[in-house]
C-alpha cells in the first residue's frame, strides 16, 4: 500500500507537469499512533453496538482491537459500551469523537437524537462518569474533570470539543519540523493560514513573529485565549477570516516573508492565486490531498515559484489517504 501511495503521488505530479527538485522517501507513522477516532454507536433491542462504520455504509462493526488507534482509545470502548447499553434506545445513533490529549481523553458525542433535551440528558447521565478529561454531549451538556490540553512548542491550548487535529502526534511533530525548515532562518514574519488551534503557529512563534488566520470560530477563540497567557513566544496573533472568500491580497501579503498553508481537503485555490502574484519568498504547504496540492502548486509555479522539496507522509495506514508537505521558493 505504501509503495502504491508513492507511485500514485508521482503519477499525479507527472500528469500535471509539476516537478519537485527533491522528493524525499515516504515517512510512515507507527502502529497504534492515531490519537483521534470517531466511533459510531447504535441502540438495538439487545443493547448498544459501538465500533466503526463499515466502509461506504452505515453498518457498525464492533471493535475490540485496532492496529491504527492508540491503545487508550480502544481500551475505553468496553466501558462506553456498558454505559450506553441501557441509555441508548433502539435506532438512536451517535457519533463519538475521541481525542487523546496531553492530559487525558476528550470525548464529544453528537447525533440528531440529542436535539431532544430528555435524550441528551439520558445519554449524558450514562457517560459522564467515564475516565475522560472532558465529556461533551451535544452542544449544551458538558462534564469537565480537567480541561484537556494540547501543546504546540510552548503554547498550551484547551481545544474545543471535536476539534480538528492532525491524526497522529508523531506525524504532527515531523510536519512542524518541516515547516520550520521551509521557512528558513531569514523569514521573520510568517502568515499561518488555516492555522486551526495553533499546530504550526505555536512552534513558529518560538522563533518568529506569526500572524494566524482561521475561519473556525471555536478554534480562533481557543487560540486567542491561549495566546493571552505568558508563553515565552514572539509576537503572535490570530484573526477570524474565511480565506476561501477573503484571501489575503497583494498589499497584505507584502508584510510577510514566509507563508504556511494548511488547508482542508479542497485546498487553497483562492489564496494560491494571490500568492502566485506576491513577492513572498518562501511557502510551506501542508496538504491532506495530493490532487488539490498539485492544482495549487501549478499556480504557484506559474507565478515564479520552484517546488524545492516534497515530503510524502503516510499518516493513515491501510488507507488510500496521503499527506504531503512541500517547500516553495520564489
Amino acid at each position: 500500500m505504501r509503495s502504491n501511495k508513492l507511485q500514485q503521488l508521482l503519477k499525479i505530479l507527472s500528469a500535471a507537469g509539476v516537478v519537485a527538485h527533491t522528493v524525499h522517501p515516504m515517512w510512515a507513522v507507527p502502529h497504534n499512533a492515531r490519537r483521534r477516532i470517531t466511533l459510531a454507536a447504535m441502540g438495538t433491542q439487545n443493547g448498544a453496538i459501538v465500533g466503526y462504520h463499515s466502509a461506504g455504509s452505515r453498518e457498525i462493526v464492533p471493535i475490540h482491537s485496532c492496529l491504527v488507534a492508540r491503545t487508550e482509545l480502544i481500551a475505553l470502548i468496553p466501558a462506553l459500551q456498558i454505559a450506553l447499553n441501557t441509555a441508548l434506545q433502539p435506532r438512536e445513533a451517535l457519533d463519538i469523537h475521541v481525542l487523546a490529549c496531553d492530559n487525558g481523553i476528550d470525548m464529544a458525542i453528537s447525533g440528531t437524537c440529542l436535539s431532544d433535551t430528555n435524550t441528551a440528558t439520558r445519554i449524558f447521565n450514562a457517560v459522564h462518569g467515564l475516565p475522560c478529561a472532558r465529556i461533551s454531549v451535544g452542544v449544551q451538556l458538558q462534564h469537565t474533570g480537567t480541561l484537556p490540553i494540547l501543546t504546540f512548542g510552548t503554547l498550551a491550548v484547551n481545544p474545543p470539543p471535536a476539534t480538528f487535529m492532525q491524526a497522529c502526534a508523531e506525524a504532527e511533530q515531523l510536519m512542524q519540523t518541516l515547516v520550520l525548515d521551509a521557512m528558513g532562518r531569514k523569514s521573520k514574519h510568517i502568515a499561518d493560514m488555516f492555522c486551526g488551534i495553533g499546530t504550526f503557529l505555536g512552534v513558529l512563534a518560538t522563533k518568529k513573529h506569526v500572524s494566524g488566520y482561521e475561519n473556525n470560530a471555536p478554534a480562533v477563540a481557543a487560540l486567542t485565549k491561549a495566546l493571552a497567557k505568558p508563553q515565552g513566544l514572539k509576537p503572535a496573533t490570530v484573526e477570524n477570516r474565511d480565506l476561501f472568500r477573503r484571501p489575503l491580497v497583494l498589499h497584505e501579503l507584502k508584510a510577510f516573508d514566509g507563508v504556511v498553508l494548511n488547508p482542508p481537503r479542497q485546498g487553497a485555490q483562492a489564496q494560491a492565486e494571490w500568492l502566485a502574484k506576491s513577492p513572498v519568498p518562501r511557502i510551506a504547504y501542508v496538504s491532506c490531498s495530493p490532487t488539490s496540492f498539485v492544482r495549487d502548486a501549478k499556480m504557484l509555479i506559474a507565478g515564479g515559484y520552484r517546488l524545492d522539496w516534497l515530503q510524502p507522509i503516510d499518516q493513515f495506514l491501510w488507507s488510500e489517504h496521503l499527506e504531503v508537505v512541500g517547500c516553495f521558493v520564489k
